[in-house]
């Protein structure tokens, strides 16, 4: 799937057609046709044409399956320092190194081309599915997270419905079966 059109070939425009990633969030798939890539060799690159890949205009950046690549006729091969592609002659055509986070990754003169995107960290908490702002700060400064900028990095305020999620709720017996609390606070038992 790749959100530039001008890379297509063979461009045909389909119905809409719905993509659900795994946030739930929908976006739409607009047309199909082949794509020309550029994949990284060294120094220089080489061209390689996919069949039938989806244009989706609200998507980052192009996203390459394997399997697109291989029915290309290519041979993929992985290892722990990078993806090598080989052509059906078996010569080298392209080289991905794996990067830090453990993709791999090409980076491109689109993806660099890319809005730098301010969210302040309440906001970035609540679209990572609340995890914690120390786990956030780490996936920006490590790269995890591209193309995102805090506005804010003092600490977070506490999360309502954090608190919530980590409250537990027990049936109260009505015989008393586990040892009582050791101090005040430590376990509270309400009847709503």
């Amino acid at each position: 799937m790749s959100p530039f059109g001008k890379c297509f070939v063979n461009y045909c425009a389909i119905p809409l057609r719905p993509i659900t990633i795994m946030d739930k969030q929908v976006f739409y798939a607009v047309a199909t046709g082949d794509l020309r890539i550029e994949v990284p060799n060294g120094e220089s690159s080489t061209p390689i044409i996919l069949k039938d890949v989806l244009h989706a205009l609200d998507m980052g950046v192009t996203i390459v399956a394997i399997n697109c690549i291989t029915k290309a006729r290519y041979t993929v091969l992985f290892n722990h320092e990078c993806c090598r592609i080989c052509d059906k002659n078996n010569r080298h055509v392209g080289n991905i190194p794996v990067s830090i986070t453990g993709l791999y990754k090409v980076e491109c003169v689109y993806a660099a081309a890319t809005k730098v995107e301010c969210i302040d960290l309440v906001t970035l908490h609540r679209c990572l599915t609340h995890i914690t702002p120390d786990a956030i700060h780490t996936m920006i400064n490590s790269s995890v997270l591209e193309g995102i900028e805090l506005t804010d990095n003092g600490p977070m305020a506490t999360c309502e419905t954090c608190e919530q999620a980590k409250a537990m709720c027990k049936q109260i017996q009505k015989e008393r079966k586990a040892p009582l609390a050791d101090a005040v606070g430590t376990e509270t038992h309400t009847d709503l």
